[in-house]
């Protein structure tokens, strides 16, 4: 009798591995130059007085859908005698992430496939975009869960169509509060699109088939219904939101819906898609190239909803997203329909596609685990000496130290990664092979990666990366440590979320903030001295190793 295939991980195993790639990172850096600062900025200003239905930054306007931000503020708050709240800003991804997985765990067992079932974790988790997005604070992280949600629904349209009534609504309503109109029309779509495919007929047995009438087609009225009634539901929960909007802050309202509009007629469409098609070659992979099996697999079959609801919400996520200008970030709802699609035949590879599948992530993670500790080697020992110099380039004064409890952690998944592969090596016959080695080896090699990143290189990244050291030197250079009533600012809106955020200063754009304020900090290039009649300069710095950007302090004369 042959060895018991090690695959698939059973759902304990499979939910360890999912979480120590989710988790890890979400705790322990500070908040980071982009998007990350600047959500975190939008959710924290919600406990200092925002009004909840008109999210800002400082003291600007944020004309960008809320539900993201209102999920990260209030799990924030909740856990604030635990951690710092910018952990429990990222700690929300979790939950928007693990939304998004049950919803598609749900949708791959309604196609009956246990295989499809068990793969769809692997290949939703193995996106490389979510290393980075997925552990910062990022508002289409809450869409991607919207639409996995809206593609579950949409099936249940079709058969049950009352059960699919209310998660229906649901996400189409939340995809608004999520993302606006770009995120809920492929929704709205896929939802749309649900009552015209026929519900399936009742089975009999192929002895009766010839002794009974030719059956009836199944009425679509219900489904019809239900849909009625989820718009119904999504533009009530809309309403929740924009009705204080457009009664407390009129103006605002305004904003808003000029912003909504403008993120679908930016013009410039056939550069925008070509853009984001080069974006998804590398952003989606694995799931973009076993969605294209899948897709050659079921070419008999396209019309089937298994495979239709998927491509109308890749097909509408394509045109809208195409709308306006590409960011990486973007991308990240494409994981939806791409993981749905994958899911349908990703364990049917042949037997050598899915041995490359396998070695590829096996051979590419561990050299890429391999250099994570040789850069650790060259931080904290000094070799080898070319890639010291390189890290002492990008990050100047950089001293590395060992830290006992990340070493043990990095040492703990380098010998799980160990022990997967002398596991897979020791697979001998046809019989013993799982399909799933491929989607799991990805995986496992994606969080032995990240992990190691985190564990190991973290201190180097936040040296250069990271705004407290140069806050926190700012903050020092003002005379008695003083703490000023406001201070005016010409700073791009990730400083002016980490400034806020970090010292809790009342901060004014500068056209505000100049003549009311005693202070002023800007932000210029290198080498750029402007003058500024009235002000004497009291401060200026930069983090290591930045090339592109100095910020200066000034004080009224």
């Amino acid at each position: 009798m042959p060895p018991r295939p090690y695959l698939p991980l059973p759902w304990p195993g499979l939910i360890l591995l999912a979480g120590l790639f989710l988790l890890t990172g979400l705790v322990g850096p500070a908040p980071w130059k982009g998007e990350d600062a600047i959500n975190l900025g939008v959710a924290w200003e919600f406990t200092q007085g925002a009004p909840w239905y008109a999210p800002r930054l400082a003291d600007a306007a944020f004309n960008e859908a809320p539900l993201y931000h209102w999920v990260a503020a209030l799990l924030a708050t909740l856990l604030a005698p635990l951690t710092a709240f910018h952990n429990g800003v990222r700690l929300s991804n979790f939950l928007w992430l693990a939304a998004a997985l049950l919803a598609l765990t749900a949708l791959a067992r309604r196609t009956r496939d246990k295989e499809a079932e068990q793969v769809t974790p692997y290949l939703l988790l193995g996106g490389i975009g979510l290393v980075v997005h997925g552990h910062e604070a990022q508002p289409q992280l809450a869409v991607l869960a919207t639409q996995a949600l809206g593609l579950w629904s949409a099936t249940l349209l079709i058969d049950k169509p009352w059960r699919g009534l209310l998660p229906g609504g649901l996400a189409l309503g939340l995809a608004y509060l999520a993302g606006g109109t770009l995120a809920a029309a492929p929704v709205a779509a896929m939802l749309l699109a649900a009552p015209c495919f026929p519900p399936p007929r009742p089975h009999v047995p192929a002895w009766l088939a010839e002794t009974l009438p030719a059956p009836k087609s199944p009425s679509r009225l219900p489904a019809v219904a239900a849909l009625i009634g989820a718009l119904a539901l999504a533009a009530a929960l809309a309403a929740l939101w924009l009705v204080p909007l457009a009664e407390q802050a009129p103006a605002r309202f305004a904003a808003w819906l000029t912003a909504d509009r403008a993120t679908l007629s930016d013009g410039g469409i056939g550069k925008n898609l070509a853009d984001l098609l080069a974006l998804l070659a590398w952003f989606a992979w694995v799931p973009l190239p076993l969605a294209g099996w899948s897709l050659w697999r079921r070419r008999h079959s396209l019309a089937t909803p298994a495979v239709a609801l998927p491509l109308i919400l890749l097909l509408a996520n394509l045109i809208a997203r195409s709308l306006t200008a590409t960011q990486a970030q973007d991308a990240l709802v494409f994981y939806v329909p791409l993981t749905a699609l994958a899911a349908l035949e990703a364990t049917r590879l042949r037997k050598g596609a899915a041995a490359a599948y396998s070695w590829f992530a096996v051979i590419t993670f561990t050299l890429a685990g391999a250099y994570v500790w040789l850069g650790w080697t060259a931080m904290v020992a000094g070799w080898p000496e070319p890639l010291v110099r390189t890290l002492h380039r990008l990050t100047p004064g950089f001293e590395g130290r060992i830290e006992l409890l990340p070493l043990l952690l990095a040492l703990a998944v380098t010998a799980l990664w160990g022990w997967l592969l002398y596991r897979a090596s020791q697979v001998r016959t046809t019989a013993e092979r799982s399909l799933f080695r491929g989607p799991t080896h990805w995986l496992a090699g994606l969080t032995l990666v990240w992990v190691l990143v985190i564990a190991l290189w973290l201190p180097w990244l936040e040296y250069g990366r990271s705004y407290d050291g140069t806050i926190a030197a700012m903050r020092q250079a003002m005379p008695d440590g003083a703490a000023p009533a406001c201070v005016s600012v010409r700073l791009a809106p990730a400083q002016k979320a980490l400034v806020r955020y970090t010292t809790g200063w009342q901060l004014k754009s500068e056209s505000r903030g100049r003549e009311s304020c005693g202070w002023l900090m800007i932000q210029t290039a290198p080498g750029e001295e402007r003058v500024q009649p009235g002000w004497e300069r009291v401060w200026e710095g930069h983090r290591p190793g930045d090339r592109s950007e100095r910020l200066r302090l000034f004080k009224r004369r």
